[in-house]
């Protein structure tokens, strides 16, 4: 079957009617057909000319799935969705036109169009499905309509020639993933009405160099910019509750971050491996900042928590090595496991009152150490919490303390003077 001719007198193209046709190259839908059933030309794999007639039907899930040999396809006026799959594996389609009346692009509609270059998606379209555009790696350019609401995960996943995205005004969520692995992404335009930013959103987007949070985004997803290595410049909502997991991991130009005060967490590894991060300024809110937060955050030189911060994560600051100046939260209770192990250049520290416990390997390998004031509420001092600190000369433990672990002050080679409960 290498060519078919339907009849104008055709008004119903049933399931699967010419799937897995391999040798079928051209197909004119006549436009009397209502309704093209589901599968209807899947893995049409030689099909190179298909002319779709002005009905009223809707592009069905898989319609012209995995027919590689498509370059390109004009949906005509009258359809108002795209279903899922509808084009997915047409790796040679380069153009697709879409209709002025299209409500919604389904699930995977272009997923796997690694020639398609350029796309408009029409006004009138609100929504954009899951993976809709995924692997589209030739994608350059991309047109969204003002009346979009919502981006679906992965939208536009592993799309790496796409450089530029400007979301229009009236969206309010993006996906999970919806622009990962966009490795030459480099702006990014989010709109006033944006409400929430999903996992990995932006993750991978290694040309991306600055973003602005849009102020009415209460919540930045887990690794939502992980590993946006070029990202040096960012700008946090100002209704921001949280900064998710992983959300700046490994983001190696990121100079600065101002946390704004409506934030009350930042995840474990947020800032993680972020080795410009010179300046953090806090939020006034902040009550948790999670395991390793800013490990590895090489070029900070300072911090001050704030007074909300009741407990230190564990490994929060650990290897940040320039970090001189730490300044504790007045209701700190416990500061974590390896909190400030290898801050090298730490000259002093005060431990609050309200701290009872220092956990092991707290200040560990802070060879700069000279100064160190234990809480006067202090109970435990943990594990091996003070070794290595080879410019601490003097201690006194307070008679609160219970218990002191092993090896608690090993190797503080200028430690002359201990005063013992």
């Amino acid at each position: 079957l290498t060519d078919v001719v339907l009849p104008a007198s055709v008004v119903d193209i049933g399931e699967q009617a010419f799937a897995w046709s391999w040798r079928l190259s051209s197909i004119n839908v006549p436009s009397g057909v209502a309704s093209l059933g589901q599968g209807a030309f899947m893995f049409c794999s030689s099909l190179s000319n298909v002319s779709l007639g002005k009905g009223t039907y809707a592009i069905p899930d898989d319609a012209f799935s995995s027919c590689r040999s498509l370059p390109t396809i004009t949906i005509p006026e009258g359809v108002t969705s795209i279903g899922s799959s509808a084009f997915s594996g047409c790796s040679s389609l380069t153009s697709a036109t879409l209709p002025t009346g299209l409500e919604s692009i389904g699930g995977s509609a272009f997923h796997g169009c690694g020639d398609l270059a350029s796309i408009a998606i029409p006004d009138g379209t609100t929504s954009i499905g899951s993976n809709a555009f995924k692997e589209c790696s030739s994608l350059s350019s991309v047109s969204l309509p003002a009346s979009l609401e919502s981006v679906g995960s992965g939208a536009f996943q592993s799309c790496t020639a796409l450089a530029s995205i400007a979301l229009p005004g009236n969206v309010t969520s993006i996906g999970t993933s919806a622009f990962e692995y966009c490795s030459s992404l480099a702006v990014v335009t989010l709109p006033d009405s944006l409400v929430s930013v999903g996992w990995y959103a932006f993750r991978y987007c290694g040309a991306l160099s600055s973003i602005a949070v849009p102020d009415g985004v209460t919540d930045l997803g887990d690794y939502a910019f992980y590993n946006c290595y070029s990202l040096a410049s960012v700008y946090l909502s100002a209704s921001l509750v949280n900064v998710g997991h992983y959300a700046f991991y490994r983001c190696y130009s990121l100079s600065s971050i101002v946390v704004p005060d409506n934030v009350t967490s930042i995840g474990n590894n947020a800032f993680e491996y972020c080795s410009s991060l010179g300046s953090v300024t806090l939020s006034a809110g902040l009550t948790s900042i999670g395991v390793r937060a800013f490990r590895s955050c090489s070029a900070l030189s300072s911090i001050a928590i704030p007074d909300g911060v009741t407990s230190l994560g564990d490994y929060t600051f650990e290897y940040c090595t320039s970090l001189s100046t730490a300044v504790l939260s007045a209701s700190l209770v416990s500061i974590g496991t390896g909190t400030f192990i290898r801050c090298y250049d730490l000259e002093s520290i005060i431990i609050p009152d309200s701290v009872v416990s220092i956990g092991a390997y707290a200040f560990e390998y802070c060879s700069s150490l000279a100064s160190a004031t234990l809480s006067a509420s202090l109970a435990s001092i943990g594990y091996k919490s003070f070794r290595s600190c080879g410019s601490l000369s003097s201690i006194d433990i307070p008679d609160t303390v219970t218990a002191i672990g092993s090896s608690a002050f090993e190797s503080c080679s200028s430690l002359s003077s201990a005063s013992l409960p």
